[in-house]
This record gives C-alpha cells, structure tokens and sequence, in this order.
C-alpha cells in the first residue's frame, strides 16, 4: 500500500473489516493482524480472516450430556456471541455429519375424559383421562384417574417429552399433543428403534444450555419394523402401517447425541472446536453469509461432512491448465475390517457369550493396495450380526483414506473476459488432463491471487486425510502444509 493510499494509515489492527470484493462480490472479509513498511513507507497489510474471530472468545470448563452436533453448535455460538462485539458473532448454521434418521410423529392428538367413577371410601366424583394412539385407534397410550377436572399432562412443560405405551408423548400447546413412533428410516430401511429420552444439557461456567428432554433414537441393536414401513419417493417420505399407506405421519430428522466435555475442558472457542469436533469427527467447519428468514444479513457457521458444492467451470489441459503437480500419499491404508462382538446365548437359567465376527472388504481398493485387514472389537454392547457389519462398514469408510493433492497453476476463464462462473475456493472442481490421465472431482482447498496479477493465480486441488494422526497435525498445526491447507480450507487469508 503507498503511502498516498487513503487507507495507508486508516488500518487499525484487529479492529477494521477488510474487505475483497470480485466482479461486485464480497468474496473474502477479515481483520488486519499485523504490517512492514519499508524505506519508501509502503505497507504491506498481513490480514486473517472472519473464523479468526473465534479467538477472540473463550470457555469455561464444561460438561456436555446428551447433545447433537446441532445443539453444541448453537451453545458455541451462544456463549461465543456473548463475549464479543456484535459484528464478530455467529450464527449457527447447517450440520451435515451423521446419516439421518428419518422419524415419523403426528400433531394435533388430544387428552380426552375416557370415564368416570366414583371413590368407594368419601364417593367423590373420579375423573378418567386418556390420549388414544393414532395407530390402533383404541389402545390409551397415556391414562390416568385425578379427583380434579383435569390431566396433569396438560401441565407438561411445552416440548418436555414422555415415553408410554412404545410412544414417545409430548405438549405442543394448550390441548395439542405430538405423538412419535419407535420407528427410525435410515438407509432405506425401517428399523424399530430403541429410543430413550434423556435431558440434554450443557454447563459451563460461562454459558449455561439447556435444551430439555431429548428422545434418543438407536438402531445399532434394532431389527427391521414389522409394523411400520418408511419409503423415500422424490424426496418425501410415506409412513406404511402393516402395510397400508398412513398420510396423517409427518416426519423429522433425528440427530445422534453424543457428550463434550468432563467438567474441566476449557480454551478458546476455535480450539475447543477444533478438537471437540474435526480433530474427533473430521468434517469442515464452513463460514457462509446468508439472509434469515427475516431478511436479516447473517454470519452462518456450518459443520459438513462432505462440502458438495461443485465449480461449473472446469480445469482442462488445452483450455485453462498451466501445470499440474499431483502428489499422493498412501498411509494407515486398510482395505477389509473385521468386528468382533458378542452375542449372548441363554439356555434354560444359564446364560454366556459367544464371539462372533463380521467382515466388510472394500474389493476396489483390494485391486489397489491388496488385502490390509483392521480388527476392531466392540465392547460393552450385546453384538448382532447386523451390527458388527454395520460397524465394520463405517470403520472402513472412515478410514479407507489417501492423501491426493494437486497443486494447479490455472487460468480462471473470467479473468479472460469469458462469461463463465469463477473457480471459487470450498467447491468441487473438475480437474481433466487426457495427458496426465486425470479424470475427477476434486475440492478447491487453497487459493493463492495475487489481485493485481490474476496470471500468477494459482489453485490447491484435494484435501482427503490419511489417518486421524493427519487430522490431528492439520488442527494443531504441526506440519507446514498442513497448516497452509488448514487456514486455507477455514477461512483465513494473508496478504
């Protein structure tokens, strides 16, 4: 920056929004950490960007109980909007990690006076209550007998739920009852779940969050429904009762819950989050801005398994490929896995285990690497068959993984006056060289341009880690190129 630059001495550090705008878009915000002038008093402005915010708030020790990855990102969010100026806070956003389950209910059942009958002893008047369930019509999921002319459902806490009768109860208003089934679709089959609700709650000494009761579903024991049937078509789902079609069901997803925290975790947010969720789960921690329902502007922060966001405009040798460097790296590499659990046999009043195994192979990947076998073993649960398979698969896609970068020095068609979309950082691009015998998707990771040089643009293509050793260096930053590729893929920017 010269020094006749009006900003040349405007720029207070950590303080002003900077700001990169691209054909009249906002593609880059950020604050100034640090500069160097020289001799001729020029600057040069070293920025990072909007997620660095996160280091400018802090946690207390915690303790987090039953939650969803939705639910501990809104208290991050929460606790960190709390200690911060308001044009820093976030939003919490979109959360993409685990396979859904799908979870019928139906809204608008009543508590109604079944009967009545008098007491034997004083003969006052007794009052018989009950919420009839919508399946069978006739059973009373929920009953009870009150000398007073109401149903102590009727004080429930709004959304505090209940199990009864294989049914998951709950006051959505003054007389309006939601009712859930034990019934969980999930990879297009129909399991009768096992659901327990539990409090879901977080305490901190700095932002307590509590989100009341939470039914937890689980389908790692569970056999497929006899009952009840969910099929997927365009999209919606259609709730099947002993195989006839039940439109009344509406449907919601519900998330896994799991536990942060032991009471004495504590740091900055952008650390607790690296290590309570990337470094444990993998994913990306996604920055998107975005209007609210309300048409307000929003920072949103979004946790994604997969970012499936695609680049229209292909890289190509002949078209706008300068030069590739592809470097691949095979590490912690296995290609089948086999759990082992046990299943517990009873005979008369005598009962023990026995071990059992499933094995999932990846047979592309044998082609590769040959047979890697990993053992797991799963302790403290009773094991199904179906289970250990299930167990085994997800071990196998977690850690079925290989380094493959590309480094890419590229022409962006727009900067060539072509009227195509640019190559944006965070999406899937097209990388195809017949030469180099390159043929895939890849994610844009990394993005070097110099603004006054758009020739000297160059662009990082893949980002898939080996082991959780590789993700672990990656957050705490102890290898250089995972570093890089870590302030890249989050949202900072020098320079």
């Amino acid at each position: 920056m010269p020094l006749g630059n009006v900003a040349h001495s405007a720029l207070q550090k950590l303080r002003t929004t900077v700001e990169v705008e691209q054909d009249g878009v906002s593609i880059w915000q950020g604050r100034p950490m640090s500069h160097e002038q020289d001799f001729l008093m020029r600057q040069k402005i070293y920025c990072e960007g909007e997620l660095a915010y996160l280091n400018d708030s802090g946690i207390a020790p915690y303790a987090a109980k039953n939650v969803s990855f939705s639910q501990f990102l809104e208290w991050i969010c929460d606790n960190h909007n709390g200690m911060v100026d308001a044009y820093k806070a976030f939003t919490p956003g979109n959360v993409q990690m685990d396979i859904p389950m799908i979870v019928p209910y139906i809204d608008g059942i009543k508590v109604v006076q079944v009967g009545y009958s008098y007491d034997s002893n004083d003969g006052d008047y007794i009052y018989h209550w009950g919420i009839v369930d919508p399946v069978d019509g006739k059973t009373n999921i929920f009953y009870e007998e009150t000398e007073i002319n109401k149903a102590s459902c009727l004080s429930w806490e709004i959304d505090e739920e209940h199990i009864a009768e294989g049914r998951i109860i709950s006051r959505i208003g003054s007389n309006n009852f939601r009712v859930r089934l034990f019934a969980a679709y999930v990879k297009g089959k129909t399991y009768a779940a096992k659901v327990e609700v539990k409090k879901a709650e977080i305490v901190c000494g700095t932002c307590n969050k509590n989100f009341g009761t939470y039914s937890i579903y689980n389908v790692e024991q569970a056999s497929e429904s006899k009952t009840f049937k969910i099929t997927e078509q365009n999209g919606k789902y259609i709730l099947a009762i002993n195989g006839k079609t039940d439109s009344r069901f509406l449907f919601d997803v519900k998330e896994p819950t799991y536990s942060f925290g032991d009471g004495k975790n504590y740091g900055v947010t952008w650390d607790i989050l690296q290590s309570e969720l990337v470094e444990k789960y993998g994913g990306y921690l996604v920055l998107r801005h975005a209007e609210d329902p309300d048409g307000k502007p929003r920072r949103y922060l979004d946790y994604l398994q997969a970012i499936t966001d695609k680049n229209s405009q292909t890289v190509a040798f002949g078209t706008n490929l300068l030069d590739l460097t592809n470097n691949v790296k095979a590490e912690d590499i296995y290609t089948r896995v086999i759990a082992v659990g046990a299943k517990k046999i009873t005979w008369l009043v005598f009962s023990w285990g026995e071990t059992i195994t499933e094995t999932a192979n990846d047979l592309a990947a044998q082609k590769l690497f040959g047979i890697i076998t990993k053992v797991i073993f799963i302790e403290g649960i009773e094991s199904t068959p179906q289970s250990l398979l299930d167990a085994a698969e997800e071990e196998l896609a977690k850690n079925l993984r290989y380094l493959n970068g590309m480094t890419v020095k590229a022409v962006d068609l727009k900067d060539a006056d072509i009227d195509v979309s640019r190559i944006a950082i965070g999406k899937q691009t097209h990388i195809f060289s017949a030469p180099h015998g390159v043929d895939t998707w890849l994610l844009c990771s990394k993005l070097v341009e110099p603004l006054d040089s758009p020739d000297k643009k160059e662009f990082t293509f893949g980002t898939e880690f080996s082991s959780i050793s590789d993700l672990q260096a990656l957050s705490a930053r102890k290898a250089s190129d995972a570093y890089d590729l870590s302030r890249s893929l989050k949202g900072y920017m020098s320079g």
